[in-house]
């Protein structure tokens, strides 16, 4: 059972991204949509960089066509902190996955703009401190956000001891809620 104004979630784990989108919308399709929910967003993890975001747009905009009266809240993939120390720039592996995540994110971010779709973009509020200054990288000539240092402890989660990262993603998501109520987009 729902309640209207409540936020709900479902802790699916991290059973990679394809049964994240499928499992996403086996659940929209078993009654996570419009009248019981009103707005549902899937949600990736870092972990998520070799995602076919054509996959994800193809899942989403076939949902959105079964069920019209469910706002689908598209999202970017979170980002990680890409690291300068000698070993990371060695192997780039770090910066070579965030620069896997910036290219879906980049080309989802262009998809929901030309097709008129709601975008919590979460990896643009990572890469921005507290003063709204970008945290980006260049790899291989391309420039690259990268999440903040200092919204996280382990370089991944926005788990650091004072919150303020998720205290910024939460300030995110509340303004694209208030947006949603206020018929904006």
């Amino acid at each position: 059972a729902t309640e209207p104004g409540t936020v709900y979630e479902f802790s699916r784990g991290n059973p990679g991204w394809q049964a994240k989108v499928d499992t996403f919308a086996d659940y929209v399709g078993n009654g996570w949509h419009h009248p019981k929910v009103d707005v549902v967003l899937n949600k990736f993890c870092y972990i998520d960089q070799d995602a076919d975001v054509d996959y994800y747009i193809r899942s989403m905009s076939r949902l959105e066509a079964a069920y019209p009266d469910t706002m689908f809240v598209y999202m970017t993939i979170p980002l990680k902190v890409s690291g300068d120390s000698l070993k990371e720039m060695l192997l780039s592996t770090e910066k070579a996955e965030n620069c896997k995540r910036n290219v879906i994110n980049d080309h989802l971010r262009k998809w929901a703009l030309a097709n008129d779709k709601v975008l919590f973009d979460i990896a643009d509020i990572e890469a921005h401190d507290l003063s709204g200054a970008a945290r980006t990288f260049t790899f291989k000539g391309r420039v690259c956000q990268e999440l903040y240092d200092g919204y996280t402890a382990d370089g991944r989660h926005l788990d650091d001891a004072s919150g303020v990262g998720r205290k910024q993603v939460a300030k995110g998501f509340y303004a694209l809620a208030a947006a949603l109520l206020s018929g904006g987009r």
